[in-house]
């Protein structure tokens, strides 16, 4: 019986458990003050950051020459260029901020290498400018359809800045995106209208010998009559072509910009300084808690 009263584990109760913190009170005041000090000390040099905010919507995604210039076509898509993007648009300019044509301009632009303190000669300087530019510029969707992008910065109108860039380089980086392939069209439908102009060029010049000969050749002028409809049709579409490719129109409807912040964002220090002081007293009483279990144990 006495062996089994000496091996009682110390805490079986609430009761038990505050009769011993106040028996441990000292030992778990002084570890709780070295940890109160420490982290004050910590948060204090922790470089304080400012965060400024862009919130936007896409525009929705609609051909600027179907809705503007076609006449002909006919379309059961309701929405239009001052239409507000949906869910499809929201993910599309999520993967567009996350590009690396988004990321090395704002680097470029900004000399983020610098800015970040980031040495050349470290053995991963760009896995660290990585790093520093995922922690610091962030973008989420919000539950209203929009984006936000968020800069953190220990300089608060770099952190506006950087923000206000980015929304403002959204545009470059779809219309390079969009260009390309505009351009693409523009020039195959450019060649097929040329060809057709060639054609009746042919064509007529055929049914003028033709005619000065006084004969009448009806198939041909029915061929000439296809072409000069078929040249009307690929008019409309290169000039529908080449609004795409020099189109301009704001992708995004920006509905705050960045301004600079007045307060810091992080550190919170009173966070810090209450979440360390506490889990500091958990684990010490732990540790003693453990500590005198095994000396129950091994008497």
């Amino acid at each position: 019986m006495e062996q089994k009263a000496s091996n009682k584990v110390p805490v079986g109760n609430t009761f038990d458990l505050i009769t011993y913190m106040w028996k441990k009170r000292y030992v778990l005041i002084l570890l709780s003050s070295i940890a109160f000090i420490a982290s004050i000390v910590v948060s204090l040099l922790i470089t304080p950051r400012f965060k400024s905010n862009v919130v936007l919507f896409p525009a929705a995604s609609v051909s600027l020459s179907k809705s503007l210039v076609e006449t002909s076509s006919i379309s059961t898509d309701f929405r239009d260029v001052l239409s507000f993007g949906e869910d499809d648009e929201a993910e599309r300019m999520l993967q567009i901020l996350h590009s690396n044509q988004i990321k090395d301009h704002v680097i470029q632009k900004f000399n983020l290498m610098d800015h970040y303190e980031i040495d050349l000669s470290d053995p991963f300087p760009y896995t660290k400018l990585e790093k520093k530019y995922k922690s610091n510029i962030r973008f989420r969707r919000t539950e209203f359809m929009s984006i936000e992008i968020s800069v953190l910065d220990a300089d608060p109108q770099m952190a506006a800045d950087i923000a206000n860039e980015i929304a403002a380089y959204i545009d470059t980086t779809i219309h390079n995106i969009q260009r390309e392939r505009a351009v693409e069209a523009y020039n195959l439908v450019e060649k097929e209208y040329n060809n057709a102009g060639n054609e009746i060029r042919m064509i007529s010049d055929s049914l003028q010998k033709i005619r000065q000969l006084g004969v009448l050749y009806n198939e041909l002028s029915q061929k000439m009559e296809s072409e000069i409809e078929r040249l009307g049709l690929l008019k409309a579409k290169l000039v529908a072509s080449k609004v795409n490719v020099e189109q301009t129109l704001p992708q995004i409807f920006i509905v705050d910009k960045a301004v600079k912040s007045e307060k810091k964002s992080v550190p919170r220090r009173s966070i810090i300084v209450i979440i360390s002081t506490f889990a500091a007293f958990a684990l010490s009483l732990l540790a003693l808690l453990i500590i005198d279990q095994i000396k129950h144990s091994n008497p």
